[in-house]
C-alpha cells in the first residue's frame, strides 16, 4: 500500500487485484476499480483490461463510486484513498 500511495503503477495494479480477488483484502469491486483506474493513469498497461473486466460485474452506481474514490484519492495525492 505504501508504494501504491507513492504513485507506483504496478503497486496500484496489485492493490486492485487484491480487492478484485478477495484473497488478501476483502473483495471490494469499488476499491478494485479505483486502484485499477489509478494504475492506468500511472501508466500500467495491465490495468486497462483489468479495469474493463471489473466493470462488467459492477452496477452503474458502483462504477460511479469507484470513479469518485479514484478522483478523491488522486486529488489528495493518495492520502484519502479509503
Amino acid at each position: 500500500m505504501k508504494a501504491a500511495k507513492q504513485g507506483y503503477a504496478k503497486a496500484q495494479f496489485t492493490i486492485g487485484l487484491m480487492y478484485y480477488g478477495g484473497r488478501v483484502a476483502p473483495e471490494n469491486y469499488i476499491s478494485s476499480y479505483a486502484w485499477f483506474s489509478l494504475a492506468k493513469i500511472s501508466g500500467d498497461k495491465d490495468a486497462i483490461p483489468a479495469l474493463e473486466a471489473v466493470k462488467t460485474i459492477m452496477t452503474k452506481q458502483q462504477i460511479a463510486e469507484g470513479q469518485a474514490l479514484a478522483a478523491k484519492c488522486y486529488k489528495s495525492n493518495y492520502k484519502d484513498c479509503d
